[in-house]
Order: structure tokens, then C-alpha cells, then sequence
């Protein structure tokens, strides 16, 4: 959402991103294009408009949450059998 905003009120970002382990570097990025691209592992990046990164990003977040609760579940689970065992 921020880029977007960006986008629409004509401005640039300015960001720093990760060149090595302990190296990092600034850079100014165009926000005018629409486009992100995103690093989706496995030596993939793919091209997407804001919209669709928001929503891919927003399921991902979705599921991520879901997971989270249901692994907290089966600990509390698994804490209480220890317990009781």
C-alpha cells in the first residue's frame, strides 16, 4: 500500500537493500511503473502489479496467521500430554 500511495502522489522511495550478509546499499526507486517484483524462493522472482502483490502478500499473511495458530494448538497439546503423562 505504500507504493501505491507513493504512486499516486508522484513520489520516489528511498530504501536500502541487502547486497551480501553484512552488506547493504541505498537506492531510490521509481514508483511510477506499478511494478514489484517479488522473491519467491528457489532462485524465482516473478513481476507484479501492486495489486496483485498486495494480494498475494495478504494470502500469504492469511495463511501464515492460520499456521501459527494451529502449531500453537498442537504445542499446547503436546505440553499438556507431557504434563499429564
Amino acid at each position: 500500500n505504500h507504493l501505491k500511495k507513493k504512486k499516486e502522489d508522484g513520489e520516489s522511495v528511498v530504501t536500502r537493500y541487502n547486497l551480501a550478509d553484512t552488506l547493504y546499499s541505498k537506492a531510490e526507486v521509481d514508483c511510477s511503473s506499478g511494478i514489484v517484483n517479488l522473491w519467491l524462493g528457489a532462485n524465482v522472482m516473478l513481476e507484479y502489479t501492486y495489486d496483485e502483490a498486495i494480494e498475494l502478500l495478504s494470502s500469504k499473511e492469511e495463511n501464515a496467521k492460520r499456521e501459527f495458530e494451529e502449531v500453537t494448538q498442537d504445542l499446547a497439546f503436546t505440553r499438556n500430554q507431557i504434563i499429564t503423562a
